[in-house]
């Protein structure tokens, strides 16, 4: 799991997880899974747990966007690990036929209804997995059943044409990108929920006072901005409830020296401090992991709240050793 966390820093370097923070999360993992008296149950809980806590960590330090894909990895991941999925079958759901194929040096489609590129698909898809090599003649031979299938308003949903009992869920996946490809998010859902389960997909709202008990005097917190999101109010508020004194700046040309003056000050009174938009503030992000590690005997009481859009040269110290969370209005919450 820990490879695929640093994977996933490809997507943005804002996702950049160190060694340490991701055994935090293994060792909570192991505090909260369900207990066995059979070995086997336990081990099984303990893997289970790993991979949900890691979703859950990962999730809440993501934007929206890259949330699926995530969990989506990961379902591969464990599946490749099981013997179940095979690198042909992955590359067929990242590259189509639309894609790798010319439609004037493949042979001509049988099926008026087909579009060009589902057939070009539909020819790739048959090359690379074992169990569709005869695809393009099993649609032909069952035209009405498929175009049918074809033009479902939800075919994610609805049974399969021929194949029905003969492909796993990431077969039906592939399928869904080749013919239906508007669908496959929808179809990826569905392949996560029965892979992994329906709690890998499902929504979860942003607990600031849940990162506020996980963070320390020694552990800044990140609140990544989106266009339209504000952690800023959340964060007062939730220094208001908590009885919190807090220091706030927003960064800007020449607001280094006040920044960083106002962060010693928060540390000498032991409250917290709001330094906004700190990729305005790159040279003063660069300080702050250096004056946290020069800091001696920090108040309890001490935290360091980040705001910040995501930027290539946000300092890697400085994310690796913070709890980052994407702020963004939350979308089919449950």
């Amino acid at each position: 799991i820990y490879l695929l966390i640093v994977d996933v820093a490809a997507l943005s370097p804002m996702y950049t997880i160190s060694l340490e923070q991701f055994l935090e999360v293994y060792e909570a993992s192991f505090r909260r899974a369900d207990k066995a008296v059979l070995v086997e149950k336990r081990v099984e809980n303990l893997v289970e747990a790993l991979r949900y806590q890691s979703t859950c960590y990962m999730h809440r330090s993501m934007f929206w966007q890259h949330r699926t894909p995530w969990t989506l990895m990961l379902a591969m991941r464990v599946e490749a690990h099981a013997g179940t999925l095979f690198q042909s079958a992955i590359e067929a759901l990242l590259h189509t036929g639309a894609e790798l194929l010319s439609i004037a040096a493949e042979r001509t489609k049988p099926l008026p209804w087909i579009p060009d590129r589902v057939w070009l698909n539909i020819i790739q898809l048959s090359r690379k997995v074992e169990v569709f090599k005869e695809l393009p003649e099993v649609i032909n031979r069952n035209d009405i059943l498929w175009k049918h299938w074809f033009e479902d308003d939800a075919p994610e949903e609805a049974r399969l044409p021929d194949y029905a009992d003969k492909c796993s869920a990431f077969e039906k996946l592939l399928l869904v990108r080749c013919l239906r490809q508007d669908r496959t998010m929808l179809s990826i859902q569905a392949y996560i929920t029965e892979t992994l389960g329906r709690r890998f997909i499902d929504s979860r709202p942003l607990d600031l006072r849940a990162v506020e008990a996980e963070s320390s005097p020694r552990t800044p917190v990140i609140a990544m901005l989106s266009g339209g999101s504000g952690p800023a109010q959340a964060i007062l508020g939730l220094a208001k409830r908590r009885d919190r004194a807090v220091l706030t700046i927003s960064m800007g040309q020449g607001q280094d020296d006040a920044a960083r003056r106002l962060v010693q000050t928060a540390v000498t009174q032991g409250c917290w401090v709001l330094v906004q938009n700190g990729h305005l503030g790159l040279g003063l992000m660069e300080q702050l992991e250096e004056m946290m590690a020069r800091f001696e005997d920090v108040p309890t009481g001490f935290r360091l709240w980040i705001t910040s859009q995501p930027h290539d040269r946000f300092p890697l110290g400085l994310l690796k050793r913070s709890t980052k969370v994407a702020d963004e209005p939350p979308r089919g919450v449950r």
